[in-house]
């Protein structure tokens, strides 16, 4: 109690109200911190997708640059048959490694023959694979 006149501890507060400040500010920085988790896990999501999508965009630049180099290889020096060749890249800060099925088949027997590049890669346990071909005449 107050004596009549004299002034309060706390001017403008009353009763319990200074625990209701503090219990404000609890429920306030617990809501916060919710926020941020979720904007957190939307930026890892978003950097997983980036990667993904920057992975698969190097795929088909290497298939695109091996089906090219396999327009100038000359007809006959093309021997039908698969072989798997291995390319690595580094990628976002991830050392990405894509594995290259070429297949080599007659398409018409003394005329052309196809070159099949089939790149696959993984990334954080799913696999991906882009495909490019091209057909090589004989001249």
């Amino acid at each position: 109690m107050h004596a009549h006149g004299a002034t309060p501890v706390f001017p403008g507060r009353h009763g319990n109200s200074s625990g209701f400040a503090l219990l404000e500010a609890l429920i306030a920085m617990a809501i916060l911190s919710v926020m941020l988790l979720g904007s957190l896990t939307a930026l890892v999501n978003l950097q997983h997708t980036v990667t993904r999508n920057t992975m698969r965009d190097e795929a088909v630049k290497l298939g695109q640059e091996l089906v090219s180099s396999a327009r100038s290889i000359p007809y006959a020096s093309l021997t039908n048959g698969t072989t798997t060749l291995t390319y690595s890249r580094q990628i976002t800060n991830v050392n990405a490694t894509f594995t290259v099925q070429r297949t080599i088949a007659d398409v018409v027997i003394g005329l052309s023959r196809s070159v099949t590049y089939a790149v696959s890669w993984s990334y954080k346990g799913e696999n991906y694979s882009y495909t490019a071909a091209t057909i090589v005449g004989a001249t």
